[in-house]
């Protein structure tokens, strides 16, 4: 049933990155299209950074509680809402 799952996943990890490097590499391009301060943009890298540690932490405990299939459910549901 969820065969096609995992590269549609990988598929959708590999865009996210490719448009998050995308704004990143512009960051003036990126700050006047949606009207904000160029620091605005720099701080967006630098939260990427430091969200990630907790975050890992929480899909750790959400696999090791929920188990595998619960987990790819939440995390896609959160992906769509994204």
């Amino acid at each position: 049933m969820f065969a096609g799952l995992p590269p549609l996943l990988r598929f959708q990890g590999i865009l996210n990155q490719t448009l998050w490097l995308s704004f990143a590499a512009t960051p003036a391009a990126t700050a006047s299209r949606f009207d904000v301060d160029e620091r605005f943009v720099a701080y967006l890298a630098v939260l990427c950074n430091a969200v990630y540690v907790p975050g890992s932490w929480l899909c750790t405990w959400l696999l090791r509680s929920h188990g595998l299939a619960k987990a790819t459910h939440i995390f896609a549901v959160m992906s769509t809402l994204d």
